[in-house]
Order: structure tokens, then sequence, then C-alpha cells
């Protein structure tokens, strides 16, 4: 999970999905989409992501 958080921050996206593969030297990642389908996040977390989206970015309006 710590590459996949890595890889958003790197690209200064508020969130993102992250396809991470295990390769001969380690994990690899294949792609950070910056509007990923709701629905496999949802999917996989068994959370709607859509109030925590809101609340972060009402956050970063006011800093």
């Amino acid at each position: 999970m710590e590459l996949a958080v890595k890889s958003v921050e790197a690209l200064d996206l508020v969130y993102g999905g992250v396809d991470i593969g295990e390769g001969r030297d380690g994990y690899v990642i294949f792609e950070v989409n910056g509007s990923p389908d709701w629905a496999e996040l949802t999917a996989v977390t068994g959370k709607n992501p859509a109030k925590a989206l809101v609340l972060s970015m009402m956050r970063r309006l006011k800093t």
C-alpha cells in the first residue's frame, strides 16, 4: 500500500488508482490513474469514496 500512496503523492493527485504487479526484482507499477473507476474502488475497499474525497477537497481548499 505504501508504494501506491507514494505513487499518487509523486503525481500530486488527491487520489488515484495504482496498478501494481510483482516481478522478479520486486513490485512494479504498471499505471497510476488519476480518475479511477469508483465501482472498482468501492468493490475493493467495501466503501464508497465519495464522502472522503469531498472532505479531502474541502480541506485542501481551506489551506
